[in-house]
């Protein structure tokens, strides 16, 4: 009786334990907090081009095409293509930058805090990095 209360112990700890490690899915906008409307600009850099857009209809779409993203997580970055650099601006002073693998990870840094992160974007379908690459082509 008390090995089978010991192994049920065990069992509902580890149990426990993944779910509060396991990484959990958040909207970019829950990883990112940002008020659309304080941003007075968005730098896009792509391999040797870069661009500042200050123009609020263009960082809205901009901001649109990432609002969906959906991301999970993640301690490691695998091997990529396409790199795209994005610093956002919130009354003229960096508030954060964004790092863009191929469609398919993101990497965050928030000038405030100085705290990074690292996602894995899981719905690349919904995510159009083509939008970006129509502001540095």
């Amino acid at each position: 009786m008390k090995k089978v209360i010991i192994i049920s112990l065990i069992l509902i700890i580890g149990i426990i334990g993944i779910i509060f490690m396991y990484p959990k899915k958040k909207l970019f906008e829950e990883a990112i907090l940002l008020n659309v409307e304080e941003i007075t600009s968005i730098e896009i850099a792509h391999n040797d081009t870069e661009v500042t857009i200050s123009d609020p209809d263009e960082i809205e779409k901009i901001m649109d095409n990432f609002s969906e993203l959906e991301l999970k997580e993640t301690n490691s970055l695998d091997g990529f293509e396409k790199t795209y650099w994005i610093t956002i601006k919130e009354n003229n002073s960096k508030a954060y930058g964004l790092t863009v693998h191929d469609n398919k990870q993101l990497h965050t840094f928030s000038y405030e805090d100085n705290q990074q992160q690292e996602f894995t974007i899981i719905n690349k379908k919904d995510f159009d990095l083509s939008k970006l690459n129509e502001y540095v082509n």
